[in-house]
């Protein structure tokens, strides 16, 4: 079974990819400061100097950032950090999406139970049988009722969540 990555376990999520994207920005800066390292006050070793234009420290640098390296699987560091970029881009996105689903069924009062519901199945990450059973036995009601009028309607706005979801879901 397909199931929704939570609210709280996405941000997580988010956290560990922008602080390993940040650690792959740091050690392209270390690579540039490797080729363009500083003498004095401002002062640049080899940058203008005879020997090694600044033509050569560049294409050094360059050769360095996108030739593909064992620690990274085969990829060039410029090639990791461009996907890197981009799962921190999805996982934002894919808050986004939770975000503002649940600010819309916020706002629709007339329909409570539906905004109740997806709040215990994607933000406090609750089986649908469990936020179903927990939202019938707070309001006194059938679980069957919520069942059939009102997630059946839930149902759409979690298969769009799951839809733009990038990547493969978790097996529950």
């Amino acid at each position: 079974m397909e199931a929704i990555h939570t609210h709280n376990i996405t941000k997580l999520e988010l956290e560990v990819e922008e602080a390993r994207l940040l650690l792959l920005l740091n050690e392209k800066e270390e690579l540039y400061s490797k080729h363009f390292t500083r003498k004095g006050s401002n002062e640049l070793i080899g940058v203008l100097s005879q020997s090694d234009p600044y033509k050569n420290k560049m294409l050094n640098y360059t050769h360095d950032l996108t030739k593909p390296q064992d620690k990274y699987s085969g990829q060039s560091l410029e090639d990791v950090i461009k996907e890197q970029a981009n799962k921190v881009g999805c996982k934002r996105y894919y808050l986004m999406k939770m975000e503002t689903a649940l600010s819309t069924f916020e706002d629709a009062s007339d329909d409570s139970i539906i905004y109740e519901l997806y709040y215990l199945i994607v933000v406090k990450g609750l089986s649908k049988n469990k936020a179903i059973n927990n939202v019938a036995a707070r309001r006194e009601i059938s679980s069957r009722g919520i069942y059939k009028n009102h997630y059946k309607k839930l149902l759409k706005e979690l298969d769009k969540l799951k839809k733009s979801k990038i990547g493969t879901l978790e097996v529950q």
